[in-house]
């Protein structure tokens, strides 16, 4: 059995719930638990942050190795924790960058609905500039002098637009 199926049975069968209160938590019936760790399906983003998040708080030995043993294939290749159809299926090289790529544009738009209307229009301008000055960090990482621009770039528009 491939690394990520062993490992998320191992997670929903290390604590106090079974598959029934898994199923009713998430929303999801109980074939679709079992289609997880068969490999015939993958959770969704959301449904990996709540099982999650709902045992983060657990303190017994059995949930903690659980998460830890999650964590530990969470940024390895798919290629290497799960069988080639099942990696295919994520569309992403990592278990962690499946998670984030689809979670985090949705914290952004909270975070944007947030923002006063009046200043939405610049915060999206000034989102934008970040992450173009950004794409020249990725580029060029270990140049001190262009990072320190692009901070100082960042910071003065920033204050810019709140001086506005």
């Amino acid at each position: 059995m491939n690394k990520f199926p062993k490992v998320l049975k191992e997670i929903l069968t290390c604590g106090k719930f079974d598959m029934n209160h898994w199923a009713e938590y998430l929303f999801i019936t109980k074939r679709k638990l079992t289609d997880w760790t068969m490999e015939r399906s993958i959770p969704q983003p959301d449904h990996i942050l709540k099982i999650l998040a709902l045992l983060e708080g657990f303190k017994d030995k059995k949930v903690v190795e659980a998460i830890e043993h999650f964590h530990a294939i969470a940024d390895l290749p798919l290629k290497e924790v799960a069988s080639e159809d099942t990696a295919k299926k994520f569309k992403t090289s990592t278990l962690a960058d499946y998670v984030m790529e689809a979670t985090f544009p949705r914290l952004l738009s909270y975070e944007f609905s947030q923002v006063p209307s009046k200043y939405r229009g610049p915060m999206l301008s000034l989102c934008r500039k970040i992450v173009k000055e950004a794409t020249v960090l990725l580029k060029e990482p270990d140049n001190e002098h262009v990072k320190a621009l692009v901070l100082d770039k960042t910071k003065k528009s920033v204050i810019a637009m709140l001086n506005k």
